[in-house]
């Protein structure tokens, strides 16, 4: 019999305050979530393994939006939703936004109520997109 494992979630934030907000929403969500307060940090386990979604904080260095652009170039993680948070979100941050790959841009302050429901939606769109290409 095989157990489901629950999917991971790698998150890049160094603030410790949005961390413990995100580890409660990802885990009523059913996610594992991964911690890191850099880009650098997260990367042994991103060449090891892919997870079903990426988080990151626009308070990173090198910013969010360069670590996405750079992320979706790497064939293997190429399909992995990453979602952002930023505190101004204006036509500017759309269009990096854009350039930059992001599936979702989330602006700060987040309620948690809208990141569950957009966390059920990437696994559904992940899930599915997982049964047509496998």
């Amino acid at each position: 019999m095989e157990v489901a494992q629950s999917p991971v979630a790698v998150i890049i934030t160094p603030n410790a305050t949005i961390r413990a907000l995100l580890e409660m929403v990802l885990e009523q969500e059913g996610f594992k979530a991964q911690f890191f307060g850099t880009p650098q940090e997260a990367m042994t386990l991103l060449r090891e393994s892919v997870p079903r979604l990426l988080l990151l904080d626009e308070g990173i260095t090198p910013d969010a939006f360069s670590v996405s652009g750079r992320l979706k170039m790497t064939r293997r993680l190429r399909d992995v939703p990453v979602l952002v948070l930023v505190s101004e979100h204006d036509d500017r941050t759309r269009v990096t936004a854009e350039i930059s790959k992001v599936d979702h841009v989330i602006p700060k302050p987040f309620e948690s109520r809208h990141l569950r429901s957009l966390l059920r939606s990437v696994l559904r769109s992940s899930t599915t997109h997982e049964a047509a290409s496998g």
